[in-house]
């Protein structure tokens, strides 16, 4: 049961992946621009994801269909505030050699965004306990971290493999 809806679920997000490919062909075959095969790499990891959840957590069929629009939402939210947050923290350098930086607005703006995350956090909770059981409510938390260290050590297992070569 757990293979056959992991299946479904990633011929979905391919099939819902490729045909939102962008491009314009002017790249020959297997020539990616950088944003294609940036575009390319988040959706194997979103794929990766999707699988990675599903087993960890136990989905049935009826809990993903209201599980995935749920997280998806929260995520993307919680990307927008992260973005604003390293906007702040990366005050350009000529800015701060002039030392026009207000940072009382800064400082007040951050403390801002890290409660609108918190907020998206405790919604995220309240609406996915309602469609998941206490059990895999937890599991999905565990699987969060676990997903996070496996891609922390697949970015640091390639940028090894990348210094090996040169």
């Amino acid at each position: 049961m757990k293979s056959s809806l992991l299946i479904a679920l990633c011929v979905l997000f391919s099939s819902l992946a490729f045909s939102q490919r962008p491009g314009n062909g002017a790249n020959s075959p297997g020539q990616e621009s950088g944003q294609e095969g940036r575009q390319n790499q988040w959706e194997e990891m979103q794929l990766k994801k999707i699988a990675y959840f599903t087993d960890k957590i136990g989905l049935t069929p009826e809990e993903a269909q209201s599980f995935w629009p749920i997280v998806n939402d929260i995520q993307y939210r919680s990307f927008a505030i992260n973005h604003e947050m390293m906007r702040l923290i990366r005050i350009p350098r000529q800015e701060r050699e002039k030392k026009e930086i207000d940072y009382e607005k800064i400082n007040t703006r951050m403390a801002e965004l890290r409660q609108q995350q918190a907020d998206l956090d405790k919604e995220r909770y309240i609406k996915l306990k309602a469609i998941l059981s206490p059990e895999k409510l937890y599991k999905y938390y565990l699987a969060e971290e676990g997903f996070s260290r496996e891609l922390l050590r697949s970015f640091d297992s390639g940028r090894q493999s990348n210094r090996d070569r040169d």
